[in-house]
């Protein structure tokens, strides 16, 4: 079997997870019930009699749900450079392919647009960060003020993913 299909199957299992069981949501929820058991047990307490630099509190808790979140996007990343061909055949049957892909600062999109077509660009964790439309005569879209990350463009009822690289 090629790799490419292998790392296909790999993406789409990620994807898969990430949706479900590796959500953000899913897994800080994850997060703190263990904090609150352990401190409902008053086992931080008796670590910190045990070692005497173990201070366990609501800051250390926000700085690993932080470490945790940030260790999700660059896996989100990390897998995303696995979807070899998926986006390209994709694309083709959604009517439109965005390219290049990935892009660090204009995406160019080629379809049979008729008119202006209004699009929306999403994080990856659904938070709507750009809008516009595009011209049947120009197909540019300005991506330069994109962080690096996983994006999703969104045009009519169609979704496709794309990659930010500086």
């Amino acid at each position: 079997m090629p790799t490419e299909g292998i790392k296909q199957k790999v993406y789409a299992r990620y994807e898969e997870l990430r949706l479900g069981v590796l959500s953000k949501e899913n897994i800080l929820k994850r997060l703190g019930e263990n904090y609150n058991l352990l401190k409902d047990n008053k086992i931080y307490e008796r670590e910190a009699l045990v070692w005497a630099n173990y201070p366990f509190d609501e800051e250390a808790k926000t700085y690993t749900d932080d470490w945790t979140m940030k260790r999700i996007d660059f896996l989100d990343q990390y897998f995303a450079g696995f979807n070899l061909g998926i986006t390209t055949s994709e694309s083709k049957r959604q009517g439109f392919m965005l390219y290049p892909n990935p892009a660090s600062s204009f995406l160019s999109l080629e379809s049979d647009l008729q008119s202006r077509t209004s699009y929306k660009i999403y994080t990856i964790q659904g938070q709507m960060i750009q809008k516009g439309s595009v011209d049947p005569a120009d197909h540019k879209i300005n991506v330069q003020r994109l962080n690096t990350g996983l994006y999703l463009f969104v045009m009519g009822n169609t979704t496709q993913k794309f990659l930010i690289e500086h």
